[in-house]
């Protein structure tokens, strides 16, 4: 069984026994050795060069029979040009994956050696040869060792067991083994195998020169891998073949070539994982040559230039700047055989198969076909991590001369030889136009909708502009779509390669309304659609859906009519489909896209930093003082909260929340990574509405507050007077007037004289009440009026709660009276049924057919007849108090409205309505120019349509609904007959204030403040 076991390093002088004590001390060849064993000494170079290995084995290698000559069609004895077995070739040429051998046809690894191409002559030690091997089979009781000199294996499929006189090397894909000439080996296979080889006639491999990079990097020495000493004492007979001055001979012997017990010595053979290679690549611009990527060189006499150099194009990070990062086009000195291990190969897109290969001979031209090209020039210059699959080149410095195998067609090399590689090359288009091109365009393309958009022209000399452009891909996936001749005559010509699929819609920037674009996609008409940037930095912006102040959202549509303007017919499409919101998201960023292209002078601002957190705690005091009295406020007396038995209390219940809500609303504004969206313009003009609206609440209150309080003694003797006049006087006048016969209707004397009497006397209960607070009346307004410094809201919330007390008697009195009529009225309601034979069933909530008995009927008249005579009385009191109550209410609702206007009135959005409608927008609308008379392409202008009064005024549309759902005529009027309670709507003032949220959420606020 094979012994996978390992000596690290590379060209190291290593010693290995199998056996203990197999190896001599102090000498090499004692005139006895342990166990019977000869020694053999084994050189790969002159004897002066320290390059050997000695040997401690069963029998020596000379025991073996006549060399005898063999063939083998894989091997060529010499690589002169048009000779009988080669041919010079100098196209590129490609190879589909070499075949593998059939079942019936047994090859081991030797004999599916096939020559691909080569230079030089093995007899005079020159050169160099290469090889594509495929084997199905182990080599039994065989061994192979080559004169000519040294192999480098790659394996590309399936794993390799290689034999050695040294030991046992397992070899698998995406590894390499390299043997040295004259070292014996079998190959054993688990499953098929495929592979590369190429062989240097002179010199060895060994690590290229690191040079500046210094002491790491590349191949690292550590990691290649010899074997170990493992014997096979074996009496069968053996066949060993040999590649003799490219021809083949072979003999026999009657034991094992690895009868090697021990050794020692740096000749020795060695594998390699090539997935330890530490890749080397640039860290700025521009593609660095393959050089870098060298695993192993075998050089030649002159400096720098390598007889065979073995590369590697393994995965690696590929994040140069402004650079076309696969392999450029080029000619040299050098000829290249490149093969494919695994995936794919970043210049070659299609035909370079693993399992195939290609030549490039000296001077010949190559580099990235068609497909690799485009996808190189467009792609955007990310960090990419460039992972694709694992590529070789075998480079040298001679020229090779081509197998007939590999090129005639009645050979399996031939037959897999793609005629049509140069193919590849034929589909890249001249680009040259003899124009001079000053401007890139820079924007975006959408290949699913067939749009492009543009963003910025940028001059071809602006150097620092261009550094920064690979920076652009993060705003929405930025990127260079296009150049421009000059800026007049602006987006004249757009690179027909970059905007392949085809281009239906184009959105330019505005230079002019009479600018000519052309596209030179000239397979079907196009759109052009002028639209003019928005300035980001002071919050313009399109919208294809209108900005909605009141956060309810609506759907929005194209019509039909507009789709046929804007869009080709192509089917079904909503907005979405059409890559309209796709579009505006990217001329929203225009802005932001050309600010960081373009150096902008900052002015120098001094840092206040150190006052950031003396304020935040300030301010976290104060919202910890707010939710503590909004909690006071929400507090319930009777199931009713505290603020609802005042205005003034909901007013300052108002300006807490709003001063809680800031804080908020202000760092959601700012966090918001667009703040050209229509969510956090919605929370920037709400934030700055509030602002406003609260200093200008206080600054007339400041002006008001003086005239209150320097005119107290006018403003108390106007509410005593008018508290006299009307509550008082002129409702008890009318009480009394009711006790006699008003107007001519007789009512029941016995109870409008009860009636009355308590309504009188309750009027003067509550005037001397009054009358004895009276001295307390100044100083409460003087009082106020200091208030009135909190904005001129308090006094008219004052003025509100002073209505209200004043005229609590009339709230009574219609309470009272209204719950006498209604009772009266609902009790007549039931006997009427009763004199119908009906009933009411409450429980299944209908009317039924009932029998009653007699005396039942009788007392339903006595008492229907008492109830309805009594019913004028009772009415004329519940008409003029229930009139009375809706004449308080209406100038309360006035008084509502006014601090409606006072704490909601939309100033900002008017006024940014008025200044500058892009930021408010209402949706889009699209302006048809004149077509150009040498184009019949469409062009459109997009203009923003701001948004409507009715969206700005949207609290007070609230109001309105609401004054109208309650006080409706229909409804007040069947409240009134039916003596339901006439209620007052109190939440006038709160059309616009946020849900609120959990009260006392001390960590939430420190939250909202503090977190980064």
């Amino acid at each position: 069984m094979p012994v996978y076991s390992y000596l690290n390093g590379f060209g190291n002088l290593f010693s290995c026994e199998a056996l203990p004590n197999a190896l001599p001390i102090g000498q090499n060849s004692p005139q006895q050795l342990a166990y019977g064993l000869y020694p053999e000494q084994l050189s790969g170079t002159a004897f002066t060069v320290p390059r050997a290995s000695n040997q401690k084995r069963i029998r020596p290698s000379v025991v073996h029979s006549k060399f005898t000559p063999a063939e083998h069609p894989g091997f060529i004895p010499t690589f002169a040009p048009n000779g009988s077995y080669c041919k010079s070739v100098p196209d590129q040429l490609r190879w589909s994956p070499f075949s593998m051998p059939s079942n019936e046809k047994k090859v081991n690894f030797i004999q599916g050696l096939q020559t691909i191409a080569g230079a030089g002559d093995p007899s005079t030690k020159n050169g160099l040869a290469m090889y594509v091997y495929t084997a199905n089979v182990n080599m039994e009781n065989e061994a192979f060792y080559n004169s000519d000199g040294d192999f480098l294996i790659v394996p590309q499929k399936g794993a390799l067991t290689i034999q050695t006189e040294f030991g046992f090397l397992f070899v698998e894909p995406l590894e390499i083994v390299v043997i040295q000439r004259g070292i014996r080996f079998k190959v054993l296979l688990d499953e098929p195998s495929r592979g590369y080889v190429v062989e240097v006639f002179d010199g060895h491999f060994e690590l290229p020169d690191l040079g500046p990079i210094g002491a790491n990097g590349l191949a690292n020495p550590r990691d290649f891998l010899s074997p170990t000493a493992c014997f096979e004492d074996s009496e069968e007979e053996f066949t060993i073949h040999t590649k003799f001055q490219g021809k083949y001979f072979s003999f026999t012997q009657n034991h094992s070539p690895f009868d090697v017990v021990a050794w020692y010595g740096n000749y020795v053979p060695y594998k390699y994982d090539l997935r330890k290679f530490n890749t080397i690549n640039t860290v700025s611009f521009d593609h660095p040559d393959p050089s870098i990527f060298t695993v192993l060189t075998c050089k030649t006499s002159t400096p720098g230039v390598a007889l065979a150099d073995f590369a590697i194009f393994p995965p690696r990070w590929m994040v140069a700047e402004h650079t076309f990062r696969p392999p450029y086009f080029h000619r040299n000195c050098m000829s290249e055989f490149m093969g494919l291990i695994t995936g794919s190969y970043d210049a070659k897109a299609d035909g370079f198969l693993p399992g195939g290969g290609s030549l490039h001979n000296m001077m010949t031209p190559h580099g990235p076909d068609a497909i690799s090209y485009q996808n190189g020039t467009n792609q955007k210059l990310t960090p990419t991590k460039q992972d694709s699959g694992m590529a070789f080149m075998f480079e040298t410095c001679m020229t090779l001369s081509v197998s007939n195998w590999a090129t005639d067609k009645s050979n399996d090399g031939g037959k897999v030889l793609q005629d049509g590689y140069r193919d590849c090359w034929m589909e890249i288009q001249k680009k040259f136009t003899g124009k001079f091109f000053e401007f890139v365009l820079v924007g975006w393309v959408s290949v699913e909708y067939k749009l492009c958009c543009i963003a910025t022209a940028i001059p071809h000399n602006d150097a620092p502009v261009f550094q920064k452009l690979d920076d652009v891909s993060k705003y929405k996936n930025a990127r260079v779509i296009g150049r421009a001749r000059d800026i007049n005559s602006a987006f004249s010509e757009i690179d027909v390669e970059i905007l392949e699929p085809a281009i239906d819609i184009m959105f330019t920037k505005q230079f002019s309304a009479t600018d000519t674009i052309l596209i030179s996609n000239k397979r079907q008409k196009h759109m052009i659609i002028y639209y003019k940037p928005p300035r980001s930095d002071i919050l313009q912006y399109y919208s294809v859906k209108p900005l909605d102040l009141n956060t309810v959202k609506k759907s929005f549509q194209l019509d039909e009519e507009m789709k046929r303007c804007i869009f080709p017919p192509s089917g079904e499409k909503n907005v979405g489909d059409l890559g309209l919101d796709l579009a505006i998201e990217q001329i929203n960023s225009t802005y932001y896209l050309n600010r960081s292209l373009r150096p902008r002078w900052i002015f120098p601002i001094p840092n206040f930093t150190f006052l950031k957190y003396p304020i935040l705690y300030l301010l976290f005091l104060v919202l910890v003082c707010a939710e503590v009295l909004l909690w006071v406020l929400g507090l319930k007396i009777a199931g009713v909260p505290l603020k609802e038995f005042s205005i003034l209390l909901q007013q300052f219940d108002i300006r807490l929340q709003q001063i809680r809500y800031w804080p908020k609303r202000y760092i959601m504004w700012r966090r918001n990574i667009q703040k050209v969206s229509p969510e956090a313009q919605v929370l920037y003009i709400g934030f700055y509405n509030a602002v406003w609206l609260i200093l200008n609440d206080i600054i007339l209150g400041v002006g008001v507050s003086s005239l209150i309080y320097y005119n107290s003694w006018v403003i108390k003797d106007a509410i005593v007077y008018i508290f006299k006049t009307y509550p008082i006087k002129l409702v008890r006048s009318t009480v009394e007037w009711l006790m006699g016969w008003p107007a001519g209707l007789k009512l029941n004397s016995e109870l409008t004289g009860f009636l009355g009497e308590l309504f009188t006397w309750l009027i003067d209960t509550w005037e001397e009440t009054f009358t004895s607070l009276d001295k307390y009346l100044l100083a409460f307004i003087k009082f106020s009026a200091m208030l009135t410094y909190c904005g001129i809201s308090i006094p008219v919330s004052i003025l509100n709660d002073i209505i209200s007390i004043t005229t609590i008697h009339l709230h009574l009195f219609y309470l009272v009276a209204g719950r006498i009529y209604y009772w009266q009225v609902t009790c007549m309601l039931s006997l009427f049924n009763l004199f119908r034979g009906k009933r009411r069933n409450v429980l299944r909530d209908r009317t039924e057919s009932a029998v009653y008995e007699l005396d039942q009927l009788l007392v339903g008249t006595v008492l229907f007849t008492l109830l309805f005579f009594l019913l004028p009385t009772v009415s004329v009191y519940y008409f003029l108090f229930s009139l009375s109550r809706v004449a308080v209410i209406s100038i309360q609702a006035a008084i509502d409205s006014l601090l409606a206007v006072i704490n909601h009135f939309p100033l900002f959005g008017i006024m940014l309505r008025i200044k500058d409608p892009m930021r408010v927008p209402g949706g889009i609308v699209f302006e048809v120019l004149p077509m150009n008379s040498n184009s019949d392409t469409a062009r459109l202008l997009l203009k923003n349509s701001p948004i409507g009064i009715a969206a700005i005024f949207y609290q007070y549309i609230y109001i309105f609904e609401q004054i109208q759902e309650r006080y409706v005529p229909s409804v007040l009027f069947r409240q009134f007959f039916r003596g339901e309670r006439i209620r007052r709507n109190s939440k006038l003032q709160y059309p616009s204030i946020p849900p609120k949220k959990k009260v006392l959420d001390v960590k939430g606020l420190w939250k909202e403040l503090f977190e980064d």
